[in-house]
């Protein structure tokens, strides 16, 4: 029997999506992307440029899968614990805030019955998992999601959240993502046309990557200012 497609749910990233990065990891993401003439974006665009492209999502390793995609094996112990870069970067994300009026959001999203789920950038590892979702607790974030999907080692952040995004379309007609990413903005909203909308979060050090990239040229992006629609005056 054929499992009835719903008509939306609501997909969100993690970082300034829904906890603030701190203003260096977010000025180095503008300056790599406006100076870096938006490279990423253009390197996926020319191996993954229609939602037939996409991989295939697995949730676990089989070889027949189009990707070697290990969302489901968490248990795997760190290489190189003591590497600076990733112990500095668990620190940095493990003390990051909520952004404000994304409480707001994801309550009146779960008043109205809207599944919710995190789809994020971080690594599909114990460790970083634990770290996650223990400052989500502390946030007063971590209840409201149904699934979590993290990135496995070696997968762009992008591509994972398309893999994602194209196995969600099999249940859902359409596809509500937030993501504060510009370059995955559009290459979301460039894949799935339609069938996603992208609620791009606003953040004012953004500016000139939103006319960088010309989002205003994709009907399916909205920039989203979450802390003025839905924080608590």
């Amino acid at each position: 029997m054929a499992t009835e497609i719903q008509p939306e749910a609501h997909f969100f990233d993690a970082d300034d999506t829904l906890e603030n990065r701190q203003f260096l990891a977010r000025l180095w993401q503008v300056l790599r992307v406006y100076f870096g003439g938006a490279k990423m974006l253009d390197k996926l665009l020319i191996e993954y440029s229609s939602e037939e492209d996409i991989p295939q999502y697995s949730p676990g390793s089989s070889e027949d899968s189009d990707l070697k995609l290990h969302w489901k094996d968490l248990s795997k112990p760190l290489k190189l614990p003591g590497k600076i870069s990733e112990l500095a970067s668990k620190y940095f994300h493990s003390t990051r805030t909520v952004v404000p009026g994304v409480i707001g959001l994801l309550q009146q999203l779960s008043e109205m019955n809207m599944p919710i789920n995190l789809v994020t950038g971080r690594r599909n590892h114990k460790s970083w998992i634990e770290m996650t979702e223990k400052n989500f607790m502390q946030n007063g974030i971590g209840t409201f999601f149904q699934e979590k999907f993290f990135t496995p080692k070696g997968t762009k952040s992008a591509l994972n959240k398309a893999i994602v995004v194209k196995d969600q379309l099999k249940k859902y007609q359409t596809v509500n993502f937030y993501e504060d990413d510009v370059e995955t903005a559009v290459f979301l909203a460039w894949i799935f046309e339609e069938r996603i909308k992208v609620h791009l979060i606003y953040h004012s050090i953004n500016k000139p990557l939103y006319a960088k990239l010309q989002i205003r040229d994709f009907p399916n992006i909205e920039l989203l200012n979450v802390t003025e629609k839905y924080a608590k005056s």
